[in-house]
């Protein structure tokens, strides 16, 4: 005889085959959400109560209902019940203040089902005070947690977390890379998570009690992994980050509500460099905004400075991918003065001397002599010190500022030398820096092959280290390379893949390049009205953020435009300021040329001097007002 039972507690028996059944499907991000069980069954629901009840018009706020949830069909039945009086938007809203909401009168529904409180409390009422007891304490963890955090935090036993799973108030995932000796991870429903958190809360000394072990562990566990997302071990290291996350943020917030500054500083330096490696700008800038709103509102002193000092440092580098230069270049310089006045030396990780932020931030605004100044600089305060993730950034400030000056052999050795630091030190994702760099140089020796062979190397350590933004930075190098080539249609699917990267994590300066890429994708094909749009958009970005080399970049793309869609003489005016600005690249100055070269001989002379002249005799901010125009 074969019997299926339901049930939320496992049977114990020999003959018994266990199916664990979760929530329904419920969508992901750029997903069609009708296509989901979950969203089905909310609408089925909600057009019992209203009849006119239409997805496409809440489809944002049933897409959030059914994640809260987690896809429990209860849940959502109890949720979709509420639409007859208000918007899914605004239940949604409801759900993440309280579960109050999930409940129902109708007098058909048993009581154990009337809300998800009573589930829950069914449940509750089942468990031994030991295991309650570490339950509510569990509440504590944020997106799951591994056996070994749950036994150092609560206290939790093998036997007490295999009762949980058993009642089905926990459930266990085991690692998808079981080589990794990671072991799996436990999970609870948010909804009874939140249900757990309440228990705890009754007590505000065991709540806070719970909350700090969680805390100490989290820090503990972060800052170990420090060494390794410098170098080493940056792929797992990075990963282990990211599967923590969530709990390592609920740790964050908790040290700013207590004040505990030194928590702070230790989390800074590993949390930014994650940040960092996996191109998450805007959220890791939010992040530091919430350490500094908490830091300056305590009595200033040199102890909150040292804490301030890192947080402001690296907000200034994801200041510069987010197109904040000129903050970016006032958190530097604060910086600079915090050393000077705590008379300490740069502190552990990467890209810690302001210099070299202000290095970056000249190499943007096109003053190269600026920037190698900054460089050396920085090369000499770091060699002194042996601050060697310093010192390849500097190497690689160095032999930016040399290739744009047209001095390939000292690019050449510059780069190297900051490849061969990043090696040693077995940082993988400055290393791609260094590869590109190394294609750069290559590329401007018109060895082409070499170049792409570069950037490939790049993309595809960028793409082990799962670092979006390095991989758009390699696909439009590499898309550059198939414009030189001459296979435009493979350059344009190239930049618009870089494109879409970009769109999604804010760099601002990227997704101006990928932009013009597509821009001169677009004109080599001969669609001039496409190549117009992409350069008009590109250089409305670029120049809203003062990205001067780019934005001369793509004023030769604008001017080779122009000349063919008959604008001769803007496009003489365009590239002649090009040629003659101190803060084009060589690449730019060379394109410029040998467009104004062959117009030279197809225009009147007198009237390619006069359009030459005005050209060079404007401000650049004239010349991008007077380009968009023309564009538009």
């Amino acid at each position: 005889t074969r019997m299926l039972i339901t049930s939320r507690v496992a049977l114990h028996l020999r003959e018994e085959w266990l199916y664990p059944v979760d929530g329904l499907p419920v969508p992901a991000d750029g997903s069609d959400p009708a296509s989901y069980d979950a969203v089905r069954l909310f609408v089925d629901r909600a057009r019992r109560v209203r009849s006119g009840f239409s997805l496409p018009d809440e489809q944002e706020g049933v897409v959030r209902v059914c994640q809260l949830v987690e896809g429990m069909p209860l849940a959502i039945e109890l949720a979709a019940a509420w639409t007859r009086t208000l918007g899914c938007a605004e239940i949604a809203a409801e759900i993440e203040r309280g579960m109050d909401l999930l409940s129902t009168n109708l007098r058909d529904v048993p009581d154990r089902h009337r809300s998800v409180q009573a589930v829950f409390d069914g449940s509750w009422a089942l468990l031994t005070e030991d295991e309650q007891n570490v339950y509510q304490h569990l509440s504590v963890f944020r997106g799951g947690f591994r056996r070994g955090a749950a036994g150092q935090v609560t206290g939790a036993t093998l036997s007490v977390l295999a009762a949980l799973v058993d009642q089905s108030l926990l459930q266990w995932a085991p690692s998808p890379s079981p080589s990794s000796g990671a072991g799996g991870r436990y999970q609870i429903h948010e909804l009874l998570r939140q249900c757990a958190s309440e228990r705890l809360a009754a007590s505000t000394e065991q709540a806070n009690q719970a909350r700090d072990a969680h805390c100490a562990f989290f820090v503990s566990y972060l800052t170990g992994l420090f060494d390794d997302l410098l170098g080493g071990r940056q792929r797992e290291a990075s990963a282990e980050v990211a599967a923590e996350l969530e709990n390592i943020r609920a740790a964050w917030m908790w040290c700013l509500e207590r004040g505990r500054i030194q928590d702070i500083q230790a989390m800074v330096p590993p949390l930014s460099l994650f940040y960092q490696l996996r191109g998450r700008y805007l959220e890791g800038s939010e992040l530091l905004e919430s350490a500094v709103a908490c830091l300056t509102a305590m009595p200033p002193n040199k102890k909150v400075d040292r804490v301030l000092l890192p947080v402001r440092m690296d907000q200034a580098w994801l200041d510069i991918r987010l197109g904040r230069l000129e903050q970016a270049e006032k958190r530097a310089k604060q910086c600079r003065q915090l050393y000077r006045r705590l008379d300490i030396p740069h502190v552990r990780g990467q890209g810690t001397d302001p210099s070299l932020a202000l290095g970056v931030i000249a190499l943007a605004r096109g003053d190269y002599a600026l920037v190698a100044r900054h460089g050396e600089r920085a090369r000499q305060v770091c060699e002194a010190h042996n601050h060697r993730p310093n010192c390849q950034l500097a190497y690689y400030l160095l032999a930016r500022a040399a290739l744009t000056q047209g001095d390939h052999a000292a690019a050449e050795l510059h780069a190297w030398q900051a490849y061969v630091l990043a090696k040693e030190i077995g940082d993988q994702w400055f290393m791609t820096y260094c590869l590109n760099e190394l294609g750069s140089v290559a590329s401007a020796q018109g060895h082409h092959a070499a170049a792409k062979a570069h950037y490939e190397a790049s993309y595809e350590m960028r793409q082990e280290l799962e670092d979006p933004e390095g991989m758009a930075v390699a696909l439009n190098h590499l898309g550059s390379i198939a414009l030189l080539l001459g296979d435009s249609r493979e350059a344009r699917r190239l930049f618009a893949e870089s494109l879409s990267i970009y769109e999604q994590i804010g760099d601002r300066g990227g997704l101006a390049a990928s932009l013009g890429g597509l821009g001169r994708s677009a004109l080599a094909q001969g669609d001039y009205a496409l190549a117009g749009e992409r350069f008009h958009r590109a250089l409305e970005i670029a120049s809203s953020v003062r990205f001067v080399s780019l934005v001369l970049s793509l004023l030769v793309g604008t001017g080779d435009l122009l000349l063919r869609a008959g604008g001769k003489e803007r496009g003489v005016q365009l590239l002649a300021q090009v040629l003659n600005h101190p803060g084009s690249e060589e690449e730019a100055r060379e394109q410029a040329q040998r467009l104004l070269d062959q117009q030279q001989n197809q225009m009147d002379p007198n009237l390619f001097a006069s359009a030459s002249d005005q050209g060079q005799n404007q401000q650049l901010e004239a010349v991008v007002e007077v380009a968009l125009l023309d564009l538009a």
